[in-house]
């Protein structure tokens, strides 16, 4: 079972490595509730920190429907997430904000 706003997983009874998957959703959540994004992209950057996040601008063939998507780098991989209905970000590289509507983005 998984939030239904951003796919985080959720611990099931008897569940083996408990603290890999608590561990992993807590540090989705603490980045997630920053709210910053780098910038829109069409293609995943080589050079990646941890903690990256981006939102995908176009479909490419690499990323067919993939497009306003966000993808955030963490324990060494990336990340998919899909935006929740309202969700607000800041995206550094328009210096604007922008929120999830109608499965578009849309500047404020």
């Amino acid at each position: 079972m998984q939030t239904s706003n951003y796919q985080i997983q959720l611990l099931s009874q008897n569940q083996a490595m408990k603290e890999y998957t608590i561990n992993h959703a807590l540090n989705k959540v603490s980045w997630l509730l920053n709210r910053a994004v780098i910038d829109f992209i069409c293609e995943l950057p080589e050079q990646k920190s941890e903690g990256d996040m981006y939102i995908i601008a176009a479909s490419t063939q690499t990323f067919v429907e993939m497009k306003n998507k966000m993808f955030i780098y963490l324990d060494g991989d990336w990340q998919i997430i899909d935006p929740g209905e309202r969700a607000l970000f800041y995206v550094s590289g328009k210096k604007a904000f922008y929120v999830f509507v109608g499965g578009e983005w849309k500047g404020i």
